[in-house]
């Protein structure tokens, strides 16, 4: 069980949103200018789940 600031993206990542610089339809790119991809049909999922969990943690 991790903290609410944790989102699965897939089964291969679980990402932090603290370090996330943005999200688009090319996957998720961190501060660091890394980038990871997200499925396509997840992409506006994903998204919301991100920003759920930015307004959990940032508020």
């Amino acid at each position: 069980m991790l903290p609410d600031q944790f989102v699965r993206t897939n089964r291969f990542y679980v990402v932090n949103v603290r370090f996330i610089q943005g999200v688009g339809r090319d996957g998720i790119l961190f501060a660091s200018g890394e980038q990871i991809p997200i499925p396509e049909r997840r992409v506006k999922e994903i998204q919301l789940e991100i920003a759920s969990a930015v307004t959990r943690n940032f508020s």
